[in-house]
């Protein structure tokens, strides 16, 4: 899991370092449930970080909102018309200011981020801290105060590291709807 291939290495170490940072510092403050905090304060920072993807992404779909009604005035004029329906709808969102393919562009440039978080959290999640898995950890830790010995996967009484399967408990379902 933890080879150094290009995508661990852009994506998935840095996340691991911040993770693990992160949960350090909460160990450190005493809180309880660190690693569950970690997770909710890596998720916050990444979710900062695209805000302004978001908040483009958003203005965006704005402005295509608004624009609905003149596009379905465009097909119904040039419904006979393929190319000549293309270049108009290409006029009409160059006066707006708006570029269609950002709204793509935008969800592309967050897929790798969101799959290294998967990597990520699955990693701790469902290895469960076992040896051989703190150690790979431990090998790709930038600094050595950030180096772990195990991890302590509970959090507001509730094992992060079990699937609701596993737990046998039915508010494990609640989980990913609360999430």
């Amino acid at each position: 899991m933890l080879n150094p291939s290009f995508f661990n290495s852009v994506f998935v170490f840095p996340i691991l370092n911040l993770l693990v940072a992160f949960y350090k510092l909460f160990l450190l403050i005493k809180l309880p449930g660190a690693f569950g905090f970690a997770i909710v304060a890596l998720t916050v920072l990444v979710r900062l970080l695209f805000q302004p993807f978001f908040k483009k992404q958003l203005e965006t779909a704005k402005k295509m909102q608004e624009l609905k009604p003149h596009l379905d005035r465009l097909s119904q004029k040039h419904k006979n018309d393929q190319k000549t329906h293309q270049q108009e709808q290409m006029k009409l969102y160059q006066q707006a200011g708006i570029n269609p393919a950002s709204g793509c562009l935008v969800m592309i440039i967050q897929i790798p981020i969101f799959i290294a978080l998967y990597n990520t959290l699955s990693l701790f999640l469902l290895n469960g801290g076992a040896t051989k898995v703190i150690t790979q950890i431990n090998q790709v830790l930038y600094l050595p105060f950030l180096k772990i010995s195990a991890i302590n996967p509970w959090f507001l009484g509730i094992n992060l590291a079990l699937t609701p399967k596993q737990a046998g408990a039915w508010y494990y379902l609640l989980i990913p709807l609360i999430t």
